[in-house]
């Protein structure tokens, strides 16, 4: 009996463990697709974060709401990147949470985001990253592949650097 019972806490904790892909070299492989959600925007007008990741491009995506400060003010830094890396390489995308749609849609005119939008999203997407904070920032790569979580204002620049590498000439914002 209690061999049994050994057995079955030994499977039951072996069954608990994170399981990883493996390489061909035998290493393990920590890459991990981003996690998909759906949004009902209107009426018969349905959005999926999948409708923009995994289509070639590095993805940035901004969890964010009209009446936070911070992420607010981090509209310009990410105008400004935004401005700099556009293109064939790289598109963000916002996404509102927590947010009154139309306090959403004034925000976005008053800010100039040009970029795609999911609105009234709000508590779809803090339940599948799980996040507690906004702003939220997410790096997707071109493949689906989550690269980064969690990307604070002041190191976004840096982020992008080390995936898109170098801005094109001309491109950088004047101060």
């Amino acid at each position: 009996m209690k061999k049994t019972a050994a057995l079955l806490l030994a499977a039951c904790l072996l069954a608990a463990l994170p399981l990883r892909a493996q390489n061909n070299a035998g290493k393990e492989d920590k890459r991990v697709k981003f996690k998909d959600f759906t949004v009902t925007e209107a009426p018969g007008q349905v959005k999926k974060l999948s409708d923009y990741a995994g289509k070639g491009k590095y993805l940035l995506v901004d969890f964010w709401a009209s009446w936070c400060g911070p992420c607010r003010r981090a509209v310009p830094v990410i105008k400004d990147l935004y401005k700099q890396y556009r293109g064939d390489k790289f598109e963000v995308l916002s996404v509102a949470v927590s947010d009154d749609p139309e306090d959403t849609k004034r925000a976005q005119v008053e800010e100039m985001m040009l970029w795609p939008q999911i609105i009234n999203a709000q508590q779809i997407p803090i339940k599948v990253y799980g996040f507690q904070y906004i702003p939220y920032m997410i790096l997707i790569g071109p493949d689906g592949t989550l690269l980064e979580e969690n990307i604070q204002v002041a190191e976004l620049a840096s982020v992008l650097r080390k995936y898109l590498g170098a801005a094109p000439k001309g491109t950088t914002p004047k101060k």
